[in-house]
């Protein structure tokens, strides 16, 4: 029941205490209260896993649990000095020597520490800094920031940091003088015909411009470090491994750079004999054993075969099956193709009443049965 009260009453009646000036308080939200005390306190307060990893905070340990925990981090290739002058490869050699690549190629690790790498990579960011040209590159590793500055790329690896002066060159040009043959697609390394090349395009694949996917081609980003390590003397090195860093961190595809990581955790303080290591192996040395696999067996290892007179008779055979099934094919596709055109026909002469059109052109057709027995390849398992 509700009670009316007349209207000049109402001024008579007391003020409410949510009216009055001296009893006012300011309105709480209290949800926004209670998220804003659980925002702070979980994005604030370190978090811990696995025992020995530290999360600065709760963004952090979400995008590594998300986005880098099952990441593959790349195996390490070690590559000898002593190899390449076994090798008598002479160009690579005074290659890696003036730009004293062997102290980042050649210099083996122990072991690797793969939750560490996928650490630094998830926890990457970019920063303004007024000490340096644009943005710094920087990560936080269980607690621990390392700003990645050319000199700390240079003081573990040794690697040149002289500005870069670009050199153009022709692609095709330079890859044809290391044995690739003239190309309309990308080439391939199995395609090259020089070792030493192909030595070189391995190296760019696995320690230089580390990647996972694709790694049977040559691609641009191979042909520039191989021209560059090969001919200039201008290259900054420790700003192109930085960059490609970054855009492994964003790409977010496989983890490269392994050993150079674990140097510069050593460097800066960093405790890196942590449980669940990765051993090194004798496959992480490269050796005559790295280049020979099924495709380069075949090409390098299998001594020059000589044609005689049966291997004629024997290819003539391969050429006649291989045409004779052709045919077969063929006849079948084309006994399915006047088959629906059958069908066409008879439904326009059925529906419109169309003249079924003359038959000008005669088909020689084998029947449907010995087609679809033509599919059937019956020199699959027999040797000819």
């Amino acid at each position: 029941m509700f009670t009316l009260i007349p209207y000049h009453f109402l001024s008579k009646m007391p003020p409410k205490k949510s009216d009055n000036p001296s009893n006012k308080r300011p309105r709480v939200d209290r949800e926004a209260k209670n998220k804003g005390k659980a925002t702070t306190s979980s994005s604030t307060q370190p978090i811990q896993w696995k025992k020995h990893f530290t999360f600065t905070n709760k963004d952090q340990y979400s995008n590594f649990i998300e986005h880098f925990s099952h990441l593959e981090i790349i195996t390490p290739r070690f590559l000898p000095r002593t190899y390449v002058e076994e090798k008598g490869y002479n160009t690579l050699l005074r290659a890696l020597l003036d730009g004293n690549w062997f102290e980042f190629l050649g210099k083996e690790i122990p072991y690797i520490q793969e939750d560490l790498i996928r650490m630094f990579y998830a926890n990457m960011a970019k920063e303004s800094s007024s000490d340096h040209d644009g943005d710094i590159l920087y990560t936080i590793v269980n607690g621990t920031r390392i700003d990645l500055t050319d000199e700390l790329i240079h003081e573990v690896s040794g690697l040149s940091m002289t500005p870069t002066i670009r050199m153009n060159y022709n692609e095709q040009t330079f890859l044809t003088s290391w044995g690739v043959q003239p190309y309309t697609q990308r080439p391939t390394i199995i395609g090259m015909t020089n070792n030493e090349g192909r030595l070189l395009v391995y190296l760019s694949i696995y320690n230089i411009h580390p990647r996972i996917s694709s790694r049977s081609k040559i691609t641009q980003d191979d042909s520039f470090v191989m021209f560059n390590l090969l001919h200039n003397q201008h290259f900054n090195w420790c700003d192109f491994i930085k960059h490609n860093m970054g855009f492994i961190s964003t790409n977010r595809e496989a983890l490269g750079y392994a050993p150079l990581i674990m140097e510069i955790l050593k460097h800066v303080g960093i405790k890196t004999n942590l449980p669940n290591l990765t051993a090194s192996t004798a496959t992480w040395k490269i050796s005559d054993k790295t280049f020979k696999n099924k495709s380069s067996s075949r090409t390098t290892s299998i001594p020059p075969h000589h044609p005689t007179s049966n291997d004629q008779i024997d290819l003539s055979k391969v050429q006649l099956r291989d045409l004779a099934k052709s045919l077969n094919s063929l006849h079948f596709k084309m006994d399915n193709v006047m088959g629906r055109m059958s069908g066409i026909e008879s439904f326009l002469t059925s529906k419109f009443g169309y003249p079924e059109p003359s038959q000008n052109v005669e088909f020689a057709i084998i029947p449907s049965g010995e087609g679809e027995r033509a599919q059937e390849d019956p020199y699959t398992d027999e040797e000819v």
